[in-house]
């Protein structure tokens, strides 16, 4: 068995903005067959949450 790997990523200036984003691309990611790897990753800088990253699988197709 053999998966592939991507990470899914957002921007925003905002924390609302980012979660909102973030959360789209995983669920279109996740339409497509993929699956959600671990945690997510922020990246935090003078009180907001700037950018977003989740790791995501899925089987290859044979």
């Amino acid at each position: 068995m053999e998966f592939l790997y991507k990470v899914v990523s957002a921007e925003a200036r905002n924390n609302d903005e980012l979660i909102s984003s973030l959360q789209d691309m995983v669920n279109i990611s996740i339409a497509d067959g993929w699956s959600p790897s671990g945690g997510v990753c922020v990246i935090y800088r003078g009180g907001e949450w700037l950018y977003g990253y989740q790791a995501m699988t899925r089987e290859r197709d044979e």
